[in-house]
């Protein structure tokens, strides 16, 4: 229900946000915005401004999305349960 930003040196939590969903799994950032997963209760991959309110939802292709990643071109994302990865095509 939190989002840490952490020193990566040390590991200390140095910021803590409100996630924008109870449980979430994944967090990536794509040089402007922040993506992230709700796994089990909503089901989405959400893009979030640097403040983590929410711009737009996605339906999730499967039933429990989980990591999330930006390759520089593309958001991808995985499914737990399912075994799925996916792809947004124009983040």
């Amino acid at each position: 229900q939190q989002i840490h930003r952490v020193d990566p040196g040390t590991g200390a939590s140095l910021e803590t946000f409100a996630a924008p969903y109870s449980s979430s799994n994944g967090l990536t950032f794509d040089g402007t915005d922040f993506w992230i997963t709700a796994n089990g209760a909503s089901n989405k991959v959400a893009r979030l401004d640097t403040d983590f309110e929410v711009l737009e939802e996605f339906a999730h292709t499967g039933t429990d999305p989980r990591g999330i990643a930006w390759d520089g071109t593309y958001i991808w994302w995985s499914d737990a349960n399912l075994g799925l990865i996916d792809v947004l095509t124009e983040p």
